[in-house]
């Protein structure tokens, strides 16, 4: 689980002891996925509605809770 902190139009994606800050949706995501090694930038397949993020290689999915700003990961 990797959780997602907003403020002042920063967005701010923890992953364990690590923070990361971007200013808009889709680098954030893409560079969570960069980071934990597990798709291309080019393999992520995107819903806009569901702000859901899908790497069919590695079968990862990132969803992105905008209500709760929470981001879960599964596969």
């Amino acid at each position: 689980m990797a959780n997602l902190k907003r403020s002042k139009g920063q967005i701010t994606i923890q992953i364990g002891q690590s923070e990361y800050q971007h200013s808009k949706w889709f680098p954030m995501v893409s560079h969570c996925l960069y980071l934990v090694k597990e798709c291309r930038k080019d393999e992520i397949q995107t819903d806009i509605n569901q702000l859901d993020y899908q790497c069919s290689a590695a079968k990862v999915q990132i969803h992105i809770d905008v209500l709760t700003s929470r981001i879960s990961k599964s596969g």
